[in-house]
This record gives C-alpha cells, sequence and structure tokens, in this order.
C-alpha cells in the first residue's frame, strides 16, 4: 500500500488528516509501520470474510460459508448479533471505532474475538475528534485490558482513502477497502448495502433508517463507487452475497 505510515511533523500531520476535523496537538513521531507490516503477514494468502450488518442477510443462511473461510471479519457491534445461520458465528477479527462514548472496557469479553482493528482517523496520540472524544486513549485502554485480543490501528490508512475519495467514508467501507489492499487468496464480502435505499432496518440490529447520506453527511454512493472500481482491479478471487452484487450492479 503506497501511503504514508508514520507522521513526523505538524505539516505531515495536516497534509494527512486534511478532511478531519480535530481538536489537540498530536504528539509526534507517531508510527503505524508495525500494524501495517503485522496485518499484511496475518492476512497473506488467507481467505477472508468481511460481514455487516444489513438485514438483507437475514434468510440468506450464509451462515456456514462465511464460517468456511480462513479469517472471518466483522464490524462495529456486530459481537451483538446472535444469528450464525445467516451471519456465522465466528468473528476472529472485529473492525470496531473504538469509540469511549459508545463502548465499555469489557463489551468485548467473551464473543471470542481474536483481534481488533481500529480505522478511525483522530486515532492519534494526544489528538481528539470533531466530539471531543480520545479515541487513541480509549483504544490504548482496550489494549491493555483485553489480553486475548490483538490490537492495530490503521487510522493513517483511513486518512488516505478518504483523501482520495473526497469524502468522509463509513468504518465498513474502510474495512472492505483495507482488506482489498491486502495479498489474499480470496475475499468474500457479505451483510454490505451502505445504507441504500428507504426501508426501515431490522431492529434486533439497527435503530435508524436506512439512509443515502452517511453519518457524516457525505454521499454513501461515492464509497459503493470506489470499492466497485477498486474490485476490478484485483486479481484474487472476490466473492460478494447477493445484497452487495446489487448495489454494486447499480454502477457503471
Amino acid at each position: 500500500m503506497n501511503f504514508k505510515k508514520s507522521i513526523n511533523n505538524i505539516q505531515e500531520f495536516k497534509e494527512i488528516i486534511a478532511k478531519e476535523q480535530y481538536y489537540g496537538n498530536p504528539t509526534f513521531p507517531f508510527s503505524q509501520e508495525n500494524d501495517f507490516e503485522e496485518l499484511a503477514e496475518f492476512f497473506k494468502g488467507k481467505s477472508v470474510a468481511i460481514v455487516g450488518p444489513a438485514p438483507d442477510l437475514n434468510g440468506q443462511h450464509k451462515g456456514e460459508e462465511i464460517d468456511g473461510y480462513d479469517i472471518v471479519c466483522k464490524v462495529g457491534s456486530m459481537y451483538n448479533i446472535n444469528d450464525p445461520e445467516n451471519y456465522g458465528s465466528r468473528i476472529d477479527v472485529l473492525f470496531n471505532g473504538c469509540f469511549p462514548s459508545h463502548y465499555k472496557l469489557d463489551d468485548f469479553k467473551n464473543h471470542n474475538i481474536k483481534r481488533i482493528i481500529c480505522p478511525i482517523k483522530p486515532c492519534i496520540p494526544n489528538l481528539l475528534d470533531v466530539q471531543k472524544r480520545d479515541i487513541y486513549g480509549f483504544y490504548k485502554k482496550l489494549d491493555d485490558y483485553h489480553k486475548d485480543i490483538c490490537f492495530n490501528n490503521i487510522s493513517l490508512f483511513s486518512c488516505y482513502i478518504d483523501n482520495v475519495m473526497k469524502t468522509r467514508a463509513t468504518l465498513g467501507t474502510f474495512a472492505i477497502l483495507f482488506l482489498l489492499n491486502m495479498e489474499l487468496k480470496e475475499l468474500g464480502i457479505y451483510g454490505f448495502t451502505w445504507l441504500f435505499g428507504k426501508q426501515q432496518y431490522n431492529k434486533q440490529y439497527h435503530d435508524f433508517n436506512k439512509r443515502i447520506i452517511n453519518p457524516h453527511g457525505t454521499k454513501m454512493e461515492i464509497e459503493a463507487r470506489f470499492i466497485k472500481n477498486t474490485i476490478k482491479k484485483k486479481n484474487f478471487k472476490i466473492i460478494c452475497s447477493i445484497e452487495v452484487k446489487n448495489i454494486l450492479d447499480t454502477f457503471n
């Protein structure tokens, strides 16, 4: 992946995080090179499933197929979805925002999560996000508390992606794009619709309506289009479940 994996001074910082509102004075030098090297080795040559929480997976009975991958990744609070028949039973990797306002230290216990990857852009030492949350501080507390879970911070990748797309993408999009940039054997993408449409989400999994504009105020179509174009350039096998395929097929 051709992007900066460390920040050495304030000028580099301002270039990297140009599209993100923040508070505070970040501490430099700050490097994620070890995180990216570790993850590249972890995913290399593996078949990987990335599963989102879209209720469109209900009734598809994809659980056994999902659990058949070498590594199963899920996003956000999907450890609360107890539906192995449709969403699979495994969470080897959880892409999670590590927001101190959303989670408690012990929320990830007893879910057999092996690794947590935080792609949130302000997850940088002594930096607060737009809501003045210390995401990096809470991330470090989680890392210290959960001795049985590996933690990785890929915030600089997410900064890079948003700068390229000229948007503020969602966690699921960062997760998919990160995996598309790994040297995989195969990638399966399940349970993502980028909130397109008007129908109500299944209340068991979400408490908001589907939206075309994401919570950051930018069009989610930008994310879906970028993912489709990235998939076209990859030379490993990529499988999209029907709801993912239907969304991506709407774009030329």
